[in-house]
């Protein structure tokens, strides 16, 4: 794809060096498109490297293909639509885009595999034989533009890397794709997408290989990998604190703010639910003792009504 990508080297290195103390930037991008629709549906469901999804979620929870969401009416900037932008998420939708799965199973317009007559007619990434190519593992040098989607062939720096779409040492968290307003959970569960290993280190912004052996190396990632598995006892969790860099312990079985889970997780604040003056968590689970006045217990729904 002919690209003009003459910032792109300077541009991401710029923002790398206002964000020294944290290489992963993107965790505290002000940029945000939080109106895409694409950046919704990635939140909400998490599955490639496509930007733009066309899936339809049948009865059952099988998936199918929704062409009508390629059509280019429907394709909504990621980004900032700018072709000579350094980010994937920032280029312009595919035109013409079809609607193909993923080794996932979901649906996405414009990927690997998709027919086209020219890159105009990819998600980022190239036409080559009358298909769109540029996934995981896809020979690339050290051009972006070769990759599709999210995917990226350079480093947070726009240097060479590991010279294949999404590979190890690869940069991997596009600010259109992230937002400060996710837990940390949810945006790593997103730039995991964008390696072809599966993992997106969270500090570093690159692909890397994800330690899941006792005794292994978190050189990489030291404060999520190895902090959060080390940090608490066994009858405890790390659960991020709000608003800051840091996790404290907590026992989600018996805390009655953050029952069953981490507050960022899913986990119940007892004391919010509506009625109750006396509440409890057993074993994970908001156990309500009594009702305020003016609200009666109701065992049919285990809640104070009014």
């Amino acid at each position: 794809m002919d690209r003009e990508r003459a910032r792109a080297s300077s541009e991401r290195a710029g923002l790398r060096v206002l964000a020294a103390s944290q290489p992963a930037r993107l965790k505290v991008a002000s940029v945000l498109v939080a109106s895409s629709s694409s950046s919704w549906s990635y939140t909400t469901a998490a599955a490639g490297y496509g930007r733009f999804q066309c899936t339809l979620v049948n009865g059952d929870g099988t998936f199918s293909a929704d062409p009508n969401q390629c059509a280019d009416a429907a394709l909504i900037p990621t980004g900032t639509n700018d072709p000579t932008s350094p980010y994937q998420g920032d280029q312009p939708p595919p035109t013409g885009a079809q609607c193909v799965q993923d080794l996932n199973g979901r649906y996405y317009c414009g990927i690997a595999g998709a027919a086209c007559a020219s890159d105009a007619n990819c998600d980022n990434g190239v036409c080559s034989g009358g298909v769109c190519t540029g996934t995981y593992n896809a020979q690339c040098g050290a051009d972006d533009s070769l990759c599709l989607g999210y995917l990226y062939c350079t480093d947070p720096f726009g240097d060479p890397a590991s010279g294949v779409c999404g590979g190890i040492g690869n940069y991997c968290q596009d600010y259109t794709e992230g937002s400060d307003t996710n837990s940390d959970a949810v945006n790593e569960a997103l730039w995991n997408q964008n390696c072809a290993s599966g993992y997106c280190s969270f500090n570093q912004g690159v692909c890397a290989t994800h330690v899941t052996t006792i005794g292994g190396s978190c050189a990489d990632d030291p404060e999520f990998a190895f902090f959060k598995r080390n940090a608490c006892p066994a009858s405890h969790t790390a659960c991020r604190i709000e608003g800051q860099r840091g996790f404290e312990c907590i026992d989600t079985s018996s805390n009655i703010e953050q029952c069953g889970a981490c507050a960022t997780e899913g986990g119940v604040d007892c004391t919010g639910l509506p009625g109750v003056e006396a509440v409890g968590c057993v074993a994970g689970v908001c156990e309500i003792w009594s009702c305020q006045d003016g609200y009666t217990w109701d065992s049919a729904t285990a809640s104070c009504k009014a």
